[in-house]
């Protein structure tokens, strides 16, 4: 990325009109002749500039395509940081395809050099998560990361959206955050344990579980399926530590460890 902050264009607020695009120049004459200058790449520096307070309304149909100028605006930007080839590529239709080079230097947190090893080590002294070789990836509160998990998982060429599942009770927020921005990507399909095994499938396990506090396994079991494994109340203040998870994708959060919820970290 460039060494500018990247701004917030997906959230809503004001932004001051100008122009967006400032590779475009008109014709000049150099003596007595007319260079015609070609269009390059655009930089969207007044995106890169906007202060943290000031961010771009976009707007998305079911689709998933952005609207309006501020759409325009929004794939100018998107289009800029693509070509940044060796931060955030985007083209790779899935994210699977993207090389683990860059992965990897996209995972671990960057803000806070310090906090990857912290979050190590406090699963290391509480026991309840495995953490060697695995990535932390940090986000601003565990729904974030919830729906940053269901967009990884996802096939980008389905022709269906893939399903979501979970046994009942499950956490009245799944169905609602699922189908928030009505992706094409993933849908929410509801109970678990009445699913069928014969088309993909995301099953959400949440260990202790909210409402109920019990402890849950998978319930569908088939070969198509993705697990996410929502841990947020895997800590001894909630439950007996029996043995550290270790799954290929765990979801915890720090508000819960310390009972502090609502400090927004995932």
């Amino acid at each position: 990325m460039p060494s500018q902050p990247p701004a917030h264009p997906s959230e809503q607020a004001t932004m001051p009109s100008s122009d967006y695009d400032q590779s475009l120049n008109d014709n000049e004459i150099i003596g007595h002749t007319e260079v015609r200058k070609v269009r390059g790449g655009t930089r969207m520096t007044d995106v890169w500039n906007l202060k943290e307070e000031e961010l771009i309304p976009v707007q998305f149909n079911g689709n998933g395509q952005p609207l309006g100028d501020e759409g325009g605006i929004f794939n100018k930007f998107t289009g800029c940081v693509a070509r940044v080839a060796n931060q955030i590529p985007l083209d790779a239709a899935d994210w699977r395809k993207v090389p683990m080079s860059i992965k990897e230097g996209l995972l671990e947190p960057h803000d806070e050099p310090e906090l990857g090893s912290e979050v190590r080590r406090l699963h290391k002294i509480v026991g309840n998560a495995v953490t060697e070789g695995r990535h932390i990836v940090v986000g601003t509160g565990s729904w974030q990361l919830f729906l940053a998990a269901l967009y990884a998982l996802s096939p980008q060429d389905a022709p269906v959206p893939i399903s979501v599942v979970a046994q009942v009770p499950y956490y009245s927020v799944y169905p609602v955050l699922t189908d928030l921005l009505k992706p094409s990507l993933f849908k929410w399909v509801g109970d678990a344990q009445i699913f069928s095994k014969e088309r993909p499938y995301i099953e959400l396990v949440t260990s202790p579980n909210n409402p109920d506090d019990h402890t849950r396994e998978p319930v569908v079991n088939g070969s198509d399926g993705i697990l996410v494994h929502d841990l947020a109340y895997y800590w001894p203040q909630y439950t007996p530590i029996s043995s550290p998870a270790d799954h290929d994708l765990m979801l915890f959060t720090l508000s819960k460890s310390t009972e502090h919820a609502g400090t927004r970290i995932g």
